[in-house]
């Protein structure tokens, strides 16, 4: 809960900077190419739409936050580091779910400004593919375990999508979307799998 207020802090703190510093342009700025180990950051407001077993819909929104570092090596190749985390309440009667999850893994990114048209809703940006992998850590909830319950539980975590980022100014940038297929395998009494959308919206950073 202490990451989550923290990291709510942090988006709200950016977003204000960043918003004053894109009003003060008079002009969109270019695009930087994807240079040699560039580093990119994200902050972005993650809903995550997931349900309990994938037989059936019992389903729910997990509200979240998630940060992320990516290092690009080469020519838009680069790796990616994701940490995200969200909480639902009443999942269930009584029940809720917080997760955690840390994943890495490849990333490529296209600098849109390369291209014959390259503006997102009228700006230059970036475009990236995404495939990571990891962990993932329930707790605060009701897992079934053999004999009774436990509060927490861990799987691997699979993480496939991408987004678009559009370009303010001094390095500043707009997440404007993000969608991710998460794959979980945290115990439910029925496959133990969990298969969910995650969505962002947020802010990101490249440092020149």
């Amino acid at each position: 809960m202490r990451r989550l207020i923290l990291y709510t802090v942090l988006l709200t703190g950016a977003t204000l900077m960043t918003t004053g510093i894109a009003t003060s342009q008079t002009s969109a700025v270019a695009s930087k190419p994807v240079h040699k180990n560039s580093v990119d950051l994200g902050l972005t407001y993650t809903p995550e739409y997931a349900r309990i077993v994938n037989q059936n819909c019992s389903c729910f929104w997990l509200q979240g936050v998630s940060g992320d570092v990516s290092v690009n090596f080469h020519h838009g190749l680069g790796v990616d580091v994701a940490l995200t985390e969200g909480m639902a309440s009443n999942i269930q009667p009584g029940v809720n779910l917080s997760k955690f999850t840390f994943a890495a893994g490849p990333r490529y990114t296209w600098d849109t400004a390369k291209w014959k048209h390259g503006k997102i809703a009228g700006h230059s940006g970036r475009i990236f593919l995404e495939s990571l992998g990891g962990m993932a850590h329930g707790y605060n909830s009701v897992f079934p375990a053999p004999g009774g319950s436990i509060v927490s539980a861990n799987s691997y975590s699979i993480q496939l999508g991408g987004g678009a980022d559009v370009l303010l100014a001094r390095g500043f940038g707009l997440r404007l979307a993000e969608l991710d297929w998460v794959r979980t395998a945290l115990p439910n009494a029925s496959s133990n799998t969990q298969d969910d959308l995650r969505f962002g919206v947020g802010l990101s950073y490249r440092f020149k």
